[in-house]
Order: structure tokens, then sequence, then C-alpha cells
């Protein structure tokens, strides 16, 4: 009847029988064809459409939207790409502990609408379940669509695959479970009856998590061709974590006053601010969507002072010394630009495309600006040929890592990185003249070093972070040398960099003509090497002297220097 309404053939029926009513007038008949034209082609114009596709989806049949770019590129080819792209899933997701911790998100979205004490009752009853089934899991329909099956027959491959990608089911589970508890035993405490308690419950905590199960999707997120999923990958929990904030919540609170709103996002908005700052300290990035920490660091960007990670400023606590509220001041046009990139990474089927979301489908794509001014600065002779080859070599190499092993190689491209960088006593690259530059430094040769920059990348490291948020500036040639030299004399990273900021300040001391007084400024750089902030020996304060162009004893200049 829909699909006969609103054909081509059902629309000239109706208006024929508007143009042959006896009990209309012409301006009437006018205005009631204008009407009906207009709403005829609008208003629900696809909805034939859409339920097609959509009980396709139910039988298990392919998009309509799938058969077309099959049909364009050919079964084989479409097939390969398929292929492909649940390689690439597979490279993103298994042995990728990440990726994994990032499901514990929807655990701060919940706490806008259930009590802390609640959410941490239902966590220590979750985890009592796994070792003596409490029932809970069996009596939620949201909790037993979303443990799903197993196929009956899979590739050593996917079996392989599948028993890796384990500890994030079952994060995912902890998760669901910690969500539909804490809101059933919010309900319990407002007087619901247990079986109204479960039903909402289970509704509430598909609206947090997305319901994954057949026919709850969308019906863009079932298209299976390699065009669309490039923006669909991974980006359910994203768009549903916008959905609940801008539609589900407030409709569950509409008959509550505005303020109950406003407290509700505060919640979430704090817990989302604490769980990326836990995030970020072991793994260098803040994956949940974050409205205090977009503000925070626009603020900081706009003033020169923001709040410093919560973790890191509660270890510096810890070792006595004070936190570090201060960061670089930018321009209006630049903070205003970082914002604007910082909102944008955060938005569903583009945000994983440009560094954002939970898991930035970026990282496995080659930049393709990188590529085209290395390709074309190695053409010209404006890049050194080692240079555009390191460039180049690294961004196609993004692709290789999730395209060539059968599982894992986003993992083995942050092992790979981190354990590298952490051997070479930090993370270097190269000028356009091809001349190795430090991005950022690592001392710290520990063991506990070795595992995260090895699970997590060397990005995840202080130094790595520290590199980030300054812009990711790198030093220059001259500096990077200097440094290898005083790295040799036993002179610590910290301790070196404020010596050479400082000593660029230094100058000679001036006569009443204001003419400089020779040797005024070696004697001002040897007091410096003396200041008590600095630990040198007398060995490294000769050598640094001998730096910057000075003897130490007899404050003369230096040859060569």
């Amino acid at each position: 009847a829909i699909r006969s309404r609103y054909s081509d053939a059902g629309i000239r029926e109706q208006v024929r029988k508007i143009e042959n009513s006896d009990e209309l007038t012409d301006s009437m008949k006018e205005e009631i064809l204008a009407e009906y034209t207009r709403s005829s082609r609008g208003h629900l114009s696809k909805l034939a459409q859409e339920l097609t596709e959509y009980t396709n989806m139910l039988a298990g049949k392919k998009s309509l939207h799938d058969r077309t770019v099959e049909s364009d590129t050919g079964r084989a080819v479409y097939q390969v790409m398929s292929d492909l792209e649940n390689k690439v899933a597979a490279n993103m997701v298994a042995v990728n502990p990440g990726s994994w911790l990032t499901n514990f998100i929807p655990i701060t979205q919940a706490s806008a609408e259930v009590s802390v004490g609640n959410l941490v009752k239902a966590a220590k009853e979750t985890a009592k379940s796994w070792f003596k089934d409490d029932g809970f899991v069996e009596g939620s329909t949201f909790l037993t669509n979303r443990q799903g099956s197993d196929p009956l027959s899979q590739t050593l491959q996917r079996k392989i695959s599948s028993k890796l990608s384990k500890p994030m089911e079952w994060i995912d589970m902890f998760t669901a479970n910690v969500v539909t508890r804490g809101k059933y035993y919010e309900n319990i405490k407002a007087g619901m009856t247990p079986e109204l308690a479960m039903d909402n419950a289970d509704s509430f905590a598909a609206s947090i998590m997305a319901d994954r199960s057949k026919g709850a999707l969308p019906t863009y997120f079932n298209r299976k061709n390699p065009v669309t999923r490039i923006f669909t990958m991974y980006q359910v929990e994203v768009n549903n974590q916008l959905r609940y904030l801008l539609k589900d919540l407030p409709q569950a609170k509409k008959d509550e006053a505005v303020k109950s709103i406003a407290l509700a996002l505060l919640k979430y908005f704090v817990g989302a601010y604490l769980y990326n700052d836990i995030y970020e300290y072991f793994i260098g990035r803040r994956p949940a969507l974050d409205v205090i920490g977009l503000a925070n660091e626009t603020v900081g960007d706009l003033t020169g002072y923001q709040l410093p990670n919560l973790m890191e400023a509660g270890s510096d606590m810890v070792k006595g010394d004070n936190p570090d509220f201060t960061t670089q001041k930018k321009g209006l046009g630049q903070a205003v630009a970082t914002l604007g990139e910082g909102v944008a990474e955060e938005l569903p089927f583009v945000g994983g495309l440009l560094g954002g979301g939970r898991v930035p489908i970026s990282s496995a794509l080659p930049d393709i600006g990188s590529l085209s001014s290395a390709t074309a600065g190695l053409i010209s002779g404006e890049m050194a040929s080692n240079k555009a080859a390191s460039t180049i070599g690294k961004e196609l190499a993004k692709p290789f890592y999730y395209l060539l092993p059968p599982f894992g190689g986003g993992q083995l491209k942050k092992a790979v990185e981190g354990i590298s960088a952490v051997a070479q006593g930090g993370v270097y690259g190269l000028n356009n003249d091809g001349e190795e530059i430090l991005r950022f430094p690592i001392e710290d040769q520990s063991l506990g070093t070795y595992l995260q920059a090895g699970l997590f990348g060397p990005y995840a490291l202080p130094t790595g972070k520290e590199y980030a948020a300054d812009g990711y500036k790198s030093k220059s040639v001259s500096w990077t040398q200097e440094w290898e030299e005083a790295k040799k004399q036993g002179i610590s990273y910290d301790q070196f960099e404020e010596w050479k900021d400082l000593a660029k300040e230094v100058k000679a001391d001036k006569n009443e003509a204001g003419n400089s007084i020779a040797g005024t400024k070696a004697k001002n750089l040897r007091q410096l090497l003396n200041d008590p902030r600095f630990d040198f020996t007398p060995t490294q304060r000769e050598f640094l002297m001998q730096q910057a162009g000075y003897d130490y004893y007899t404050l003369e200049k230096v040859e060569d220097q």
C-alpha cells in the first residue's frame, strides 16, 4: 500500500481524483494539488525504499547500496575489497589493549542517570557473577542479545583472531553488565517492580551502548561496501553517544526541571573527563567525547594556563613537585582552529578519519598530504632523498601493517615503533636536508617503559605526550648534535634543556657607555653553570662551557665551536 501510494502511478491516480471532484472549486483544487504534490514528493518519500532495505537486512540479504557497488566493480573485485576491510578490522582490534580499554567509556555515560553508588555496586555484583552465576544476564534481554553466538564453522585465522580479541569482549560484557545492573538497582530504589525495572534497564543500556541485535542498528551500518565502511567502521558507539546526549537523555528527563538535565550532562562530562585523564596518562590519547577537556585546552591555548592531567598532577605531588598549570599560549586564530579540529574529531563518521574517536581509522591510512609533499620535494630536489624516502616509506607502511598480517598488525606497529624508540633513547626524524633532528628523548629505559611503549606506542610515554602538547616541535640539528654529546657526559635531558634555555638569555655586562665589557658574558655563563638549580659535575661544567664556546677556567673563547 505504501509503495503504491507513493509510486508515480499512485500519485497520478490521486491527482485525477482531485481534478474530477465535483465538490471542490477550481481554486480549492489548485491549492490541494499543490500541497499534495509537495507532500507526496517529500514527506516519507523514501519510506518504501527504507522498508525494503530493512526487510532485506532482517532476511540476511545484501543492502541495495552494496548491490550497486558490486554491480559496478564486479563480484570478484567487491569480494576482495570486502576481505581487505575485514582484515583491516582484525588488525585494528585484535591484540590491541588500547582499543579494548575504550569499552569502559559507556560507564561514564551511565553516570549521567545512575548514581556512583549503584554503579560501584553493579561492578561488584558483576565481578561476583563471573565466579557464581546469579541469573541476572538470563533475565536481561539486552545482555542475552549482547552475548551473541559463535559460528559453527570458522577458518583457523578467524578462530585465532577471535581468541585474541576475547579481552575486548570481556570488557564489553563487563561494561554492559555494570550499565544494566546499575540502572536496574536505580529503578528498584525508585519503587519499580523487578519486571518493569529490568525492561527499563534494558532500554537504557541499549540507548547507552547501542543494541547490536539483528535489526536494531540503523540500516547504513549494515552496508558492507568498502566506500561506506570507511566512514561507518567503529562508528556505532560514537554515533550512539551523541544520540544519547542530544536526544535520549533530554527525552528521559523531559518531565523534570531544566537543572536536572544540566546536572545529568555535568555528571557525564565530569565522568568522561576523568576517564580521559586516566586513559591519556597511560596511553596518550583522549578517546571519549570530552566537553570539559575541549574547553580546558581552549582556555590553555588562549591564556597559557590550563588544568594539568589529574593523574600527572597526582604523580607530581607524590614526588614532592608542584603540578604544572602552564602550557604553550597560542594566538586566537590557532586556538579556534585547534578547537574546531577537536570538535571535528568527536563527530561520527568523519572523526575517525581525522584521528579522533575510540578506534581512529586514520592510523591505517597514509597521509596524502605528506606523501604528495615528499614526492614533489624529491622530484624538485627541495627535499633530501633520504628524507623523502623516509616519509614515503613511513606513510606507505601504515596500510601494510593493517593489510599484510592476518591479525594484530596495529599492535605490531605500536610495538615496533615503541620498543625501537626506547632502545634508541628517543624518537628522531629528518629535516628537509636529510639531517637528523630530535623529536623527544626517552631516558628511562626500564622494563616498565619498554612495556608501556610496546603496548601503546612511544607517544604514550611522558615525553611523547609533552612533545604532542607542545605542537610537535622538533629540535634543531645543532641542538640535537649537542644533546647527543651531552648525553655521553651523563647530563640529563631536563638539565640540559633548562641550561640551553637560560644560556640563550645570558648577555655580556655593559659599561656606562652601553658597550659590552669583554669577558663578562663568559663569566656570567660560568656563574649560571654553578647555580644551585643545576647539579653538574666539574667535568660536565667544563664540557657545557666549552660547548658554549668558552674555556671554563680562562673564560677565553674556544676555537672551532
